[in-house]
């Protein structure tokens, strides 16, 4: 694990999985697609891409949407540490755009 990011408390996969259906919410149902945790107490959410709403042609989300989401995981819960990489990756299904965050194991 990189020196720089902070240590991660332990949370039980089903409150992690709470917070994401907070955060993933789009309309009236939930973007996420699964939950999946790291030795270091971390996770990353695997979520559809239909919760952004793309602009005509994009194939993927802008630098703007993607910050915008790791804005609204802060807002969520303040004690929630946002890595700064994020993604998309094939599924079965179509594509699934991925963040990964911990919870702090220290006070904010």
């Amino acid at each position: 694990m990189n020196d720089e990011l902070p240590q991660f408390r332990p949370v039980d996969p089903a409150t992690a999985q709470m917070y994401c259906e907070r955060v993933f919410v789009h309309g009236a149902e939930s973007s996420l697609h699964a939950l999946e945790s790291y030795p270091d107490h971390h996770f990353r959410a695997l979520f559809r891409l239909s919760y952004f709403t793309l602009a005509e042609g994009a194939q993927e989300p802008s630098k703007s949407q993607w910050n915008t989401l790791k804005k609204k995981m802060r807002r969520v819960n303040p004690g929630v540490f946002v890595f700064k990489a994020h993604g998309t990756q094939a599924a079965e299904d179509g594509w699934l755009g991925w963040v990964e965050f911990g919870f702090f194991a220290q006070g904010r």
